[in-house]
């Protein structure tokens, strides 16, 4: 006829069952002995994913930069495909960035992670495919992703690899620190980045910048990065 509610400060509140309309189970991590609501994005970072798969049958509409809208659903709980196009107002469809990219976690064990994946770009005159591994390791309240992919550009396999680190740091119930970081022999310098997650029940937010250390004597040696995520 009821159940009893127990909140944190251990009050409890009864309740009759036929004045619920509604449960909904809510993912969570627990930070300094409080629960705190998962990140609903946490399968990537700013641009690069994570080994992180969504659970089956959740999905989210993103947006990188405004002009590069993507959708992204997992039809298993260990596949995930994401797929987008960019939208430059100059451009008709046919000159637009696509790109399809599915990701599949290959180990799940406590709070590691592995995944494998691939993205294919494809826009005017220009195609690419990239193959890459992806490890994430879960903490509290770090967690850090390594990855380590190859590119084929124009039929042109690159002899050396793309190294990405991410960093993760919860700091508060709906918001956390993100640094993601690449490097890759053949392009000069290294390219970091530093910003913040904000989220809600559905909405999600990046606020971020990324900067390349052989651009740092440019008059412009940083590039502000900003992304919303819709979750369904």
């Amino acid at each position: 006829q009821s159940i009893t509610i127990e909140i944190s400060d251990g009050v409890q509140i009864q309740i009759e069952r036929n004045k619920i309309r509604e449960t909904k189970q809510i993912q969570s991590v627990r930070l300094k002995k409080r629960n705190f609501k998962a990140d609903p994005n946490g399968t990537k970072l700013f641009v690069a994913p994570t080994a992180r798969i969504q659970d089956v049958g959740l999905g989210f509409i993103s947006t990188s930069q405004v002009l590069f809208p993507a959708l992204s659903i997992s039809p298993t709980d260990f596949f995930q495909v994401t797929a987008g196009v960019s939208f430059f107002p100059d451009n008709s469809f046919k000159d637009q960035f696509k790109f399809v990219s599915p990701k599949i976690r290959i180990y799940n064990a406590d709070n590691l992670h592995l995944g494998f994946g691939l993205t294919y770009l494809d826009g005017k005159n220009y195609y690419s495919t990239s193959v890459y591994l992806l490890s994430t390791l879960d903490g509290n309240p770090f967690s850090i992703t390594g990855g380590l992919g190859f590119v084929n550009n124009k039929n042109r396999i690159s002899h050396n690899p793309i190294f990405m680190i991410g960093i993760e740091r919860k700091i508060s119930e709906k918001s956390k620190l993100i640094s993601e970081n690449w490097m890759h022999p053949d392009i000069p310098g290294f390219t970091f980045s530093i910003g913040f997650r904000f989220w809600g029940e559905n909405f999600a937010a990046d606020f971020g910048i990324f900067t390349n250390t052989a651009s740092w004597d440019r008059s412009y040696p940083a590039l502000p990065y900003v992304g919303f995520e819709y979750n369904f």
